[in-house]
Parts: C-alpha cells; structure tokens; sequence
C-alpha cells in the first residue's frame, strides 16, 4: 500500500465520520458548533488509529520493495516508480465483498448518477428550505401533502419512534419523521439496476424502512446550491454464512441527478443488475431477489 494511498484513505474516513457524526449529533439537539467540533475531533482519532495501524504494514512493504530494487538497473527503477503511481488508486487490496468489483480492477471505480426529473413542488421546497411561516413560503407541511397526493400508498407506511429516541424532544422526532416521509418519496423514483424501484427493493429485499432511512435537505456552501442527502440503510445476509449484514446506499440529490455518494455498493446498485452478488450478500427476507 502505497504512502499516497494510506494518506487519501485516512483523510477520507476522517471526513466520512465528521459529516456523519456531525448529522448524528444535530438530530439528537446539539448546537451546530459543538456537533461538528465533537465530530471532526471524532474522525481525526479514528483517522489516526488507522494510520497507526496500517503504517507499519506499509513500512515493511516499502523496505521489501527496495531490496529488490537495488538488484534492477536505474532506467527500471524509474519505470517502476512511474507505474506504483499509475495505480495509486488501486482497488485490488480491498476486499470484493465490499468494493463489488473485480480483483483485476485497477484503478479506483467511478460514482454512478441517474437523471430524474425535478417536480416544481421539490424546486419550491429547496428554494425556502429555512421556511417557518407556511403563509409566507413553501415547507415542510406543504411538502409531505405533496409527497402524499403523489403517491397515497405512503400513508400505509409508519414512522416508528425507535428506543434510541426515547430522549428526543418534538422538534427532533417532527424533524426524523419529516427527513423519513421525503426519503419514502425518493425512493419511489429511484431505479435499481436490477429494475426495481429503491422502494420496492427495500420492502422485499431489506423488510422495509427504518427512521433513520431519510431525505434531508443540505446547502452545498462550495457551488451555492441546495440539494438533498439521501441515506438508506439496507439488511441482508451474507452468502458465505447467512449472518445478517447492512449495508448503506447513500446518494445526492442535486438538481435533477442522484449521485451515488460511494464508487462501490450505492453506484454498483445504480450501475449492475446482479449487484447484491457481486458483494456477496442476499436479501435478508424470505422473498429473496
């Protein structure tokens, strides 16, 4: 593994836990400040275990490679130099079951993205995100009713208080409820790879939706843009024990594309039909796919 690697990699488990525990943090009430200062403390220290971890794996390698080396001539040294950072991106040395992809893949996957339309309801929605007086702008209320005249089946589905939120105050629980019903209605207009619709796939594939499967709307501060994170957490089984697993399907809704937040399960779900097998997992229910 190379240094360049071991570096990107730790940046972006640092990343991924600040923004996540960040979230975690500001459902549960805290302040935006502390939850994103807790956060990135949080991801920092697991960055670094990683670094402590793998580093001495690295060094050894390094220090193999250069014994061989001495025995080649300058011009191959160069040449191979120049192809350790080619493939600086290298899949290969993770495992398949969680990158879906094949071990003579080189080079690191790219996202995967889907066009779907934009309704004017959501381009409102997006537009008075902050919106407190529903006389004056379009929020919350105006779109789930929304959601609901779209697709009336929604009304069947409940959003359960887990134990977890047994120390929520209302606004928290409004809030989870209103993020659960906006990723209920994204689901409907995803397609799977395999023709399913998100939805369809996670009421037969994963027994149905979870509180923390959500829609949440985001500014992006960098390209000045509203948009949308959409987080679905799936249930399946392992097909080499039948122990139960989860794995995430994290997209983007910007303007009228979903963009995968993962080159590997969400864009392999987006890109590949068969792509519960290429991560060698089924369906966790008995209507398995």
């Amino acid at each position: 593994m190379t240094d360049f690697f071991l570096l990107l990699l730790s940046f972006a488990i640092w990343g991924v836990i600040w923004r996540f525990s960040a979230r975690h943090w500001r459902k549960k009430g805290w302040g935006l400040v502390i939850s994103h200062v807790c956060a990135g403390i949080s991801g920092l220290l697991i960055a670094l275990l990683v670094l402590v971890v793998i580093a001495p794996v690295n060094g050894n390698t390094n220090a193999s490679t250069q014994q061989n080396g001495e025995k080649k001539s300058d011009k191959d040294s160069v040449q191979r130099t120049e192809q350790e950072a080619s493939e600086s991106t290298a899949v290969a040395e993770l495992p398949q079951a969680f990158t879906g992809v094949s071990p003579t893949e080189k080079q690191w996957p790219t996202v995967a993205s889907i066009t779907v339309p934009v309704s004017s309801d959501e381009r409102k929605y997006l537009r008075d995100m902050t919106c407190l007086d529903e006389t004056e702008c379009y929020g919350d209320t105006r779109f789930e009713r929304y959601i609901m005249r779209t697709y009336p089946d929604l009304k069947k589905i409940r959003f359960i208080r887990g134990n977890d939120m047994s120390n929520d105050d209302e606004e928290t629980v409004r809030m989870m409820r209103q993020q659960f019903i906006q990723g209920l209605y994204f689901a409907k207009q995803i397609k799977l790879a395999n023709g399913q619709s998100l939805f369809d796939f996670m009421q037969s594939c994963s027994g149905g939706f979870r509180p923390n499967d959500s829609a949440e709307s985001d500014y992006d501060s960098k390209n000045h843009l509203e948009y949308f994170s959409l987080q679905y957490f799936v249930r399946l089984r392992q097909l080499s024990n039948g122990r139960p697993l989860e794995l995430d399907l994290l997209f983007d809704r910007r303007g009228d594309q979903i963009v995968a937040n993962s080159p590997f399960f969400s864009s392999n779900a987006l890109r590949y039909a068969d792509f519960l097998a290429r991560h060698h997992v089924e369906c966790a229910t008995t209507g398995r796919q």
